[in-house]
Protein backbone atom coordinates (compact mmCIF):
# COMPACT_ATOMS: atom_id res chain seq x y z
CA UNK A 1 0.00 0.00 0.00
CA UNK A 2 2.63 2.58 1.09
CA UNK A 3 4.29 1.71 -2.08
CA UNK A 4 0.82 2.18 -4.35
CA UNK A 5 0.66 5.47 -1.99
CA UNK A 6 3.97 7.07 -3.95
CA UNK A 7 3.34 6.12 -7.27
CA UNK A 8 -0.14 6.53 -7.98
CA UNK A 9 -0.96 9.05 -9.83
CA UNK A 10 -3.87 8.20 -12.07
CA UNK A 11 -7.57 8.70 -10.91
CA UNK A 12 -8.50 5.34 -10.71
CA UNK A 13 -5.20 4.18 -8.33
CA UNK A 14 -5.94 7.35 -6.49
CA UNK A 15 -9.44 6.22 -5.63
CA UNK A 16 -8.28 2.73 -5.06
CA UNK A 17 -5.78 4.32 -2.05
CA UNK A 18 -8.75 7.16 -0.75
CA UNK A 19 -10.51 3.38 -0.49
CA UNK A 20 -7.80 1.97 1.59
CA UNK A 21 -7.50 4.28 3.47
CA UNK A 22 -11.29 4.82 4.37
CA UNK A 23 -10.64 1.13 5.53
CA UNK A 24 -7.93 1.99 7.77
CA UNK A 25 -10.22 5.25 9.32
CA UNK A 26 -12.63 2.68 9.55
CA UNK A 27 -11.00 0.03 11.19
CA UNK A 28 -9.09 3.00 13.53
CA UNK A 29 -9.78 5.99 13.60
CA UNK A 30 -6.45 8.41 14.30
CA UNK A 31 -5.46 11.76 13.67
CA UNK A 32 -2.67 10.76 11.16
CA UNK A 33 -4.94 7.86 9.69
CA UNK A 34 -7.75 11.15 8.92
CA UNK A 35 -4.83 13.24 7.66
CA UNK A 36 -3.90 11.01 5.33
CA UNK A 37 -7.58 10.81 4.41
CA UNK A 38 -7.57 14.38 3.82
CA UNK A 39 -4.35 14.64 1.59
CA UNK A 40 -5.62 11.74 -0.51
CA UNK A 41 -9.07 13.99 -0.81
CA UNK A 42 -6.86 17.18 -1.57
CA UNK A 43 -5.04 15.15 -4.13
CA UNK A 44 -8.13 14.00 -5.41
CA UNK A 45 -9.28 17.68 -5.72
CA UNK A 46 -11.91 16.74 -3.78
CA UNK A 47 -12.02 19.64 -1.44
CA UNK A 48 -15.37 19.05 0.78
CA UNK A 49 -14.29 16.00 2.04
CA UNK A 50 -10.90 16.67 2.49
CA UNK A 51 -11.95 19.56 4.91
CA UNK A 52 -13.91 17.21 6.23
CA UNK A 53 -11.13 15.08 7.49
CA UNK A 54 -8.83 17.53 8.17
CA UNK A 55 -11.98 19.37 10.76
CA UNK A 56 -12.02 15.48 12.30
CA UNK A 57 -8.48 15.74 13.00
CA UNK A 58 -9.08 19.02 14.79
CA UNK A 59 -11.40 17.14 16.81
CA UNK A 60 -9.78 14.27 17.61
CA UNK A 61 -6.35 16.57 19.03
CA UNK A 62 -8.87 18.47 20.89
CA UNK A 63 -6.63 21.57 20.01
CA UNK A 64 -5.64 23.37 16.78
CA UNK A 65 -2.89 21.79 14.87
CA UNK A 66 -1.51 24.79 12.75
CA UNK A 67 -0.41 22.50 10.15
CA UNK A 68 -3.74 21.23 9.76
CA UNK A 69 -5.21 25.42 9.84
CA UNK A 70 -3.01 26.08 6.98
CA UNK A 71 -3.92 22.70 5.16
CA UNK A 72 -7.32 23.87 5.33
CA UNK A 73 -6.22 27.42 4.34
CA UNK A 74 -4.42 25.85 1.14
CA UNK A 75 -7.74 24.15 0.28
CA UNK A 76 -9.87 27.46 -0.17
CA UNK A 77 -7.47 29.28 -1.66
CA UNK A 78 -7.41 26.23 -4.32
CA UNK A 79 -11.10 26.68 -4.53
CA UNK A 80 -10.33 30.14 -5.72
CA UNK A 81 -7.94 29.38 -7.73
CA UNK A 82 -10.09 26.38 -9.64
CA UNK A 83 -13.23 29.52 -10.33
CA UNK A 84 -10.94 31.94 -11.41
CA UNK A 85 -9.61 29.71 -13.26
CA UNK A 86 -13.13 28.63 -14.92
CA UNK A 87 -13.86 32.13 -15.50
CA UNK A 88 -10.80 32.44 -16.83
CA UNK A 89 -11.48 29.91 -19.53
CA UNK A 90 -14.58 31.13 -20.18
CA UNK A 91 -13.84 34.42 -21.01
CA UNK A 92 -10.84 32.19 -23.14
CA UNK A 93 -14.07 31.19 -25.56
CA UNK A 94 -14.53 32.91 -29.03
CA UNK A 95 -17.92 34.72 -29.58
CA UNK A 96 -19.04 36.13 -26.54
CA UNK A 97 -20.22 38.99 -26.80
CA UNK A 98 -19.78 42.31 -24.77
CA UNK A 99 -21.92 41.65 -21.79
CA UNK A 100 -20.79 38.16 -21.27
CA UNK A 101 -16.83 39.36 -21.72
CA UNK A 102 -17.95 42.51 -18.65
CA UNK A 103 -19.49 39.89 -16.65
CA UNK A 104 -16.44 37.49 -16.68
CA UNK A 105 -13.96 40.06 -16.18
CA UNK A 106 -16.07 41.69 -13.20
CA UNK A 107 -16.47 38.03 -11.63
CA UNK A 108 -12.80 37.10 -11.90
CA UNK A 109 -11.94 40.48 -10.28
CA UNK A 110 -14.40 39.79 -7.82
CA UNK A 111 -13.30 36.25 -6.88
CA UNK A 112 -9.13 37.27 -7.22
CA UNK A 113 -9.96 40.66 -4.27
CA UNK A 114 -12.32 37.76 -2.21
CA UNK A 115 -9.48 35.77 -2.45
CA UNK A 116 -7.35 38.46 -1.14
CA UNK A 117 -9.20 39.51 1.74
CA UNK A 118 -9.48 35.90 2.73
CA UNK A 119 -6.01 35.28 2.85
CA UNK A 120 -5.06 38.54 4.44
CA UNK A 121 -7.90 37.34 7.01
CA UNK A 122 -6.40 33.84 7.42
CA UNK A 123 -2.72 35.27 7.92
CA UNK A 124 -4.20 37.70 10.89
CA UNK A 125 -5.87 35.07 12.71
CA UNK A 126 -2.35 32.83 12.34
CA UNK A 127 -0.51 35.17 13.55
CA UNK A 128 -3.01 36.64 16.52
CA UNK A 129 -2.94 32.52 17.42
CA UNK A 130 0.61 32.02 17.15
CA UNK A 131 2.84 35.01 17.35
CA UNK A 132 6.02 33.17 16.54
CA UNK A 133 4.61 31.96 13.07
CA UNK A 134 7.22 34.12 11.42
CA UNK A 135 6.32 32.80 7.66
CA UNK A 136 3.14 33.94 8.48
CA UNK A 137 4.09 37.20 9.59
CA UNK A 138 6.33 37.91 6.62
CA UNK A 139 3.69 37.39 4.05
CA UNK A 140 1.10 39.08 6.41
CA UNK A 141 3.31 42.10 6.53
CA UNK A 142 3.99 42.39 2.68
CA UNK A 143 0.24 41.89 1.71
CA UNK A 144 0.06 44.76 4.13
CA UNK A 145 2.34 46.91 2.56
CA UNK A 146 1.05 46.33 -1.11
CA UNK A 147 -2.28 47.32 0.64
CA UNK A 148 -0.53 50.61 1.79
CA UNK A 149 -0.75 49.69 5.50
CA UNK A 150 2.92 50.54 6.21
CA UNK A 151 2.63 51.12 10.24
CA UNK A 152 1.43 47.62 10.26
CA UNK A 153 3.03 46.21 7.67
CA UNK A 154 5.97 47.60 9.47
CA UNK A 155 5.26 46.38 13.14
CA UNK A 156 5.28 42.86 11.65
CA UNK A 157 8.84 43.36 9.84
CA UNK A 158 10.30 44.83 13.42
CA UNK A 159 9.00 41.86 15.31
CA UNK A 160 10.45 39.38 12.58
CA UNK A 161 13.62 41.04 13.81
CA UNK A 162 13.35 39.00 16.74
CA UNK A 163 13.84 35.62 15.21
CA UNK A 164 17.74 34.72 14.43
CA UNK A 165 16.11 32.99 11.16
CA UNK A 166 14.42 36.21 10.08
CA UNK A 167 16.44 39.08 11.62
CA UNK A 168 17.96 39.45 8.03
CA UNK A 169 14.29 39.63 6.04
CA UNK A 170 12.29 42.19 9.17
CA UNK A 171 15.17 44.43 8.89
CA UNK A 172 15.28 44.23 4.98
CA UNK A 173 11.26 45.48 4.80
CA UNK A 174 12.08 47.36 7.95
CA UNK A 175 13.82 50.11 5.75
CA UNK A 176 11.29 50.02 2.99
Amino acid sequence: LEQSERVNKTQVGLAKTIEAQLQKVEAQESMDSRRKLAELYVEGREWDKALENYQRVIELSGVKDPVVERAMVEIELARYKERIAEWETYLATEGLDDAAKAEGTSNVAALKAERRVYLLQSLRDRVKNMPTAYDDRLELGLMLFEDGAVDEALNHFQFMQRSPRFVNEGALYSGK
